[in-house]
């Protein structure tokens, strides 16, 4: 049976066949014949998407029939544990650096191959030198700082935590580092404390220090959190669209949620009087009037700043801060004040239960397939392939 939130899609969607067959100026029939073929009317269109809403739904319970014992799980992670494990090191990339040359009418000149490699040699050698200050005692930013540009050094020198990749897997390790820098993270005898310069091509050098991995028995995969979101006040371009916010507004932006938290720790600092200061003054229309709860999300699909926060080794429910909040072109347009009000499935486990589900649903739908062979008829295959 269709759930509640499966007829909300259908519903959802055939209004917006309304709506665009509107701005397309046709009937709903001839903007889904357009779309679809000479076969297709809004009675048929109705019917295929509410088989297919409800199939997947049905796939996603029939998945969630697939439970595992707790030997089951501990097996599969003896399996599997460089894929399943966090992972914590730190990295500094020494990008090289050639001069900047410019041609009579001002037009860039590309520097050649031999100033290339030339640069490349030394960023190779402030790499090794970096290499050299750490096992010599001196703390990794401290380090990088002396050797990276003038302009990421800062970074370095007032954040000691500053490119220190905390509680990542190995499958997240792989995908996000260039594969030797990956390779050398994930070799299983690296010890706490290793540290080594590797080159990255057309690039420069990554220095990279293993600091340890664990199976992460801290580390949860989805959270509930309550979000109040404070977007700064924009003046708007020619066009009438809105302008990236200056650096004054984007600062009263910030001294309003920092008000905020004020607020809250001032009075009961409670679930209940954050929701309250939610339904006051977030931005956010989706949940304000729920008091900015947002159940069961899960860390891939959220920011990376607020990731970074409330998936943060140390948080526990009850905490509150504020992160920066970005629009879709990543560009920041506000804050937002979090407070984190519990932890769901520890994050290995997560991960763990997925595969394991998704090979033993494979396996039967394979079995159903072959109870219920489907063929194209002779008047299916003259339908075009649109």
């Amino acid at each position: 049976t269709l759930s509640e939130a499966g007829q909300a899609s259908v519903d959802q969607n055939l209004n917006y066949l309304t709506m665009y067959s509107v701005q397309s100026g046709l009937t709903e029939d001839a903007y889904l014949k357009s779309a679809y073929g000479d076969n297709m009317n809004k009675s048929i269109f109705k019917e295929l998407l509410t088989q297919s809403i409800l199939a997947d739904e049905y796939a996603q319970v029939k998945a969630e029939t697939f439970t595992y014992s707790d030997e089951e799980m501990d097996a599969y992670y003896k399996e599997n544990a460089d894929s399943l494990d966090t992972y914590d090191y730190r990295v500094c990339y020494i990008n090289y650096q050639t001069e900047e040359k410019t041609d009579e009418e001002g037009n860039t000149i590309e520097p050649t191959e031999e100033e290339i490699d030339a640069a490349m040699k030394e960023a190779g050698a402030s790499a090794k030198a970096m290499v050299s200050d750490v096992r010599s005692g001196t703390s990794f930013n401290t380090a990088a700082a002396k050797y990276v540009a003038e302009t990421s050094a800062t970074a370095y020198t007032e954040d000691p935590d500053y490119n220190r990749q905390k509680d990542v897997l190995g499958s997240t390790v792989s995908s996000s580092l260039s594969s030797d820098v990956s390779a050398w993270i994930l070799d299983a005898a690296r010890s706490a404390g290793d540290i080594t310069s590797i080159e990255i091509e057309n690039s420069g050098y990554c220095v990279v220090q293993f600091l340890g991995r664990d199976k992460g028995d801290d580390s949860y995969q989805t959270a509930t959190y309550r979000n109040i979101q404070i977007l700064a006040k924009t003046d708007k371009n020619d066009d009438g669209t809105d302008a990236a916010p200056t650096e004054e507004q984007l600062n009263a932006a910030k001294e309003k949620a920092d008000a905020i938290v004020e607020m809250w720790n001032d009075g009961d600092a409670t679930a209940d009087t954050f929701a309250e200061l939610a339904a006051k003054n977030s931005s956010d229309e989706g949940t304000k009037e729920n008091g900015g709860l947002n159940e069961d999300a899960n860390r891939d699909n959220l920011s990376s700043a607020l990731t970074s926060w409330l998936f943060d080794r140390d948080r526990k429910a009850g905490d509150v801060g504020v992160v920066e909040y970005t629009d879709s072109t990543g560009t920041v347009v506000g804050y937002e004040v979090i407070y984190a009000e519990g932890f769901g499935q520890i994050r290995w486990e997560y991960q763990a239960t997925n595969t394991l589900r998704s090979d033993d649903y494979q396996t039967w739908y394979a079995e159903v397939q072959e109870n219920y062979p489907a063929e194209l008829t002779e008047k299916g295959k003259e339908i075009p392939n649109l």
